[in-house]
């Protein structure tokens, strides 16, 4: 860039004594070539890490308060739930004339189980019921005073005490099986109806019970049934049934009985000449 000098002649007004010669003698370099390695979208938009920073002072509109109304609920129309703490299992629960019947099929046995509409107090308000005469009684939890009066206890409720100590002290035998309402049943049912079978056979008054009376007492009375006198699930709930209508099984228990039937039917087929 030079520098020129304007004489006074050639200078016109408010014009400064130095002017710029923009006039190069060097060309500019050449540009380079870039290249553009991110999108058009990465650079004009480019990633930032976090929320965005609102200025100082800014003004944020205030939240309106919403309200939510509700309808008025008529009771004429709205169905009402009814709920109820009773147990199934409560011995204060039984079936009553009014039932209705419904039917569980397992192979070729058809078990009619009656649901009761009414309940009354307790089905064993006389005391333990004889099932099957003369000694084979069945009851729900017996006080000490009623266990004294049998010779054999089969105690098959985990909840109710163990009073082995006690009844064994007096000379009297007492099993006690920690059965719930889900157990299987199948393990000791050989040894229990065994016991029952040389009781009864002894002339030894024998009483079963659990906590109502009405289902896993009920369901080993049921197998000792079945395989006293080969009864299948059926005939043998229905003998049982005439002596104890509160009887209930639950289906758990229903089942394992039917499991039951199969090991008996399995014992008393003939062997095979080509089993091994």
């Amino acid at each position: 860039m030079k520098i020129l000098q304007v004489s006074k002649k050639n200078r016109s007004r408010n014009t400064k004594n130095l002017l710029l010669d923009l006039s190069s003698q060097h060309s500019p370099p050449p540009l380079k070539k870039v290249t553009i390695t991110k999108s058009a979208t990465e650079l004009e938009f480019p990633k930032r890490k976090g929320l965005p920073i609102i200025p100082k002072g800014t003004l944020r509109r205030r939240r309106t308060t919403l309200a939510l109304t509700i309808p008025s609920i008529d009771e004429n129309t709205t169905p009402k739930i009814s709920t109820t703490n009773e147990s199934p299992y409560s011995p204060k629960s039984s079936p009553t004339n009014n039932n209705t019947s419904t039917s569980f099929c397992f192979g070729n046995t058809v078990i009619n189980h009656n649901a009761s509409k009414k309940t009354v107090s307790n089905p064993y308000d006389s005391g333990p019921v004889c099932v099957l005469e003369p000694n084979l009684y069945l009851y729900s939890e017996p006080t000490l005073d009623q266990l004294d009066r049998f010779d054999v206890v089969i105690n098959v409720a985990k909840e109710i005490p163990n009073y082995q100590r006690e009844i064994r002290n007096k000379g009297k035998t007492y099993y006690f099986v920690p059965w719930t309402h889900t157990s299987n049943l199948c393990p000791d049912l050989p040894l229990l109806t065994s016991v029952i079978e040389n009781s009864l056979s002894s002339g030894k008054a024998t009483l079963i019970h659990c906590q109502c009376g009405v289902s896993r007492s009920a369901s080993l009375i049921v197998a000792y049934l079945m395989k006293k006198y080969g009864l299948n699930l059926n005939d043998a709930y229905n003998r049982l049934k005439v002596k104890a209508p509160s009887i209930s099984p639950n289906m758990n228990l229903i089942f394992y009985l039917a499991e039951w039937g199969k090991t008996l039917e399995a014992i008393s087929l003939p062997a095979s000449p080509y089993s091994t």
